[in-house]
């Protein structure tokens, strides 16, 4: 039960045949989550019910686990899938289908009563978020539809000793007040407002970014291309340009470029002498122009063309160098030097410290793969990470319809001038087109000489979405 319970498939599997079927898959273990972003919703779903039949039905019980088996409260495994939680209605899991259809292969009872006398098509009826389990039971028993009573809930109080330190808080805004607290007790310059200069130029001590006059924009820009299709490994560009100014000298510009594939090292770059701002301005817009189908005097109101580079969307990177708060993390590992907490709970204590370690924070960073290089984690901006939720979202749909449509075709034979044959390779082509819009909005690392994988089958597509999410807590840490 308490494989079930967890909602682990796998578990469930070992514990009946050491899973024999060679064809499983690893099923995400993830409950509701009423705050869950509503594109994740439709990222984090289960396969359909036919597929989820399909391959349950291939597995083959070689033990002698009492699937009926009750526990103090009559409730059978059944039970515990429907309403993991004896004390709650609010939790449940939303993808636990394939689960239900194991058991039921295997030899589960779907009408056995607890000791209240509840069923478990009884439980799954008293909420929305099983609608999926209740459709299902309600098939396989041959039952009618009912109208279940209000099923009262015991109520219980949680005697919380931190709960006045646990109010919802708006950590950015915290942050953002710590750090203007400390600028503003430090002297400042204003002509220290700087934009990095790429340390590759050498010069990033003794040169400046220059600002657009025209447009009061930086000339520092990062670009993109992906094709996945494109020869052996597909296409995984960057480059990168900048316009650079020595500080000892009134008369000499530079144009700083760089290029590479994205994840395989430093690429190549060159840096161009000008004798003046105009000049200088001229070639780095002609080369924005070649490179990205766009002129530079609007860079913000860019539009992506095909088989062109598109820009990469940063934060205002515009800050001032005292704004570098320093850490003594010294000091901070001395627990001698340390402030007396205020939680009264050592597992607060644990989980805080925890949650703020600084290796588990670095290893998370190597998980999530990205090119912190070429796209720091905090120069992300979160409408970039949204947009790459969308691309995702829509590249599900596009592969579950991509993979009813396989189905379909192979069922029936479908000739190849078929409307199913060209939806097909509408929707071949639309899956690497929202490939290569991801790869450029999120540049990853491990594909300097590897090829690039398309995103073309839902667990890839989870992959990825488990990426975003760990992205966007690598950047709140």
């Amino acid at each position: 039960m308490h494989a079930v319970r967890q909602n682990s498939i796998d578990v469930a599997k070992l514990l009946l045949n050491k899973a024999k079927c060679a064809g499983d898959r690893v099923v995400s273990n993830s409950t509701h989550d009423e705050n869950k972003d509503e594109q994740m919703k439709d990222i984090d779903v289960t396969h359909t019910e036919q597929e989820a039949m399909g391959e349950s039905s291939t597995f083959e019980e070689a033990t002698n686990v009492d699937l009926n088996a009750t526990d103090a409260l009559g409730r059978t495994c059944i039970h515990h899938l429907v309403r993991p939680l004896i004390e709650s209605y609010d939790i449940f899991y939303a993808n636990n289908i394939e689960l239900f259809e194991l058991l039921h292969t295997a030899g589960a009872s779907l009408s056995i009563p607890d000791k209240m006398g509840f069923t478990p098509l009884k439980y799954a009826a008293k909420h929305n978020g099983c609608q999926h389990l209740y459709d299902r039971l309600r098939e396989l028993v041959n039952e009618c539809p009912m109208e279940i009573e209000e099923i009262p809930q015991k109520r219980f109080i949680v005697n919380d000793p931190n709960e006045s330190l646990l109010d919802l808080h708006d950590y950015y805004s915290d942050a953002q007040k710590y750090i203007d607290e400390y600028v503003a007790a430090q002297s400042m310059n204003i002509s220290s407002k700087v934009y990095k200069v790429d340390p590759l130029s050498k010069m990033s001590e003794t040169a400046d970014i220059v600002i657009d006059s025209q447009n009061n924009e930086p000339f520092d820009i990062r670009l993109t291309i992906t094709d996945v299709d494109d020869g052996l490994i597909g296409l995984y560009n960057f480059y990168r340009m900048q316009i650079i100014k020595q500080r000892t000298k009134t008369d000499l510009y530079l144009l700083f470029t760089r290029w590479g594939r994205i994840g395989g090292g430093d690429g190549q770059h060159q840096l161009t002498p000008y004798s003046s701002i105009d000049e200088c301005r001229a070639e780095f817009c002609k080369i924005f122009l070649e490179k990205t189908g766009n002129i530079w005097d609007d860079p913000n109101r860019f539009e992506r063309q095909p088989k062109k580079y598109m820009v990469v969307q940063l934060k205002n990177s515009q800050t001032y160098k005292s704004t570098d708060v320093p850490i003594d993390f010294r000091r901070l590992n001395d627990k001698t030097q340390h402030i007396p907490s205020k939680l009264e709970s050592d597992a607060y204590k644990n989980f805080f410290k925890m949650f703020l370690n600084s290796g588990a924070i670095r290893t998370n960073l190597e998980k999530v793969n990205l090119d912190i290089e070429w796209m720091p984690v905090s120069q992300l901006k979160s409408e970039s990470v949204q947009r790459a939720r969308n691309i995702l979202a829509k590249l599900k749909t596009d592969i579950e319809h991509k993979d009813q449509l396989k189905l379909l075709i192979q069922q029936r034979n479908i000739d190849d001038m078929s409307d199913e044959q060209v939806e097909f390779k509408i929707l071949l082509e639309s899956i690497c087109q929202l490939t290569n819009e991801y790869y450029g909005v999120i540049p990853l690392q491990g594909y300097g000489s590897e090829k690039l994988s398309m995103i073309d089958t839902v667990e890839s597509v989870r992959a990825h979405a488990q990426k975003l999410d760990d992205i966007l807590e690598l950047e709140l840490s």
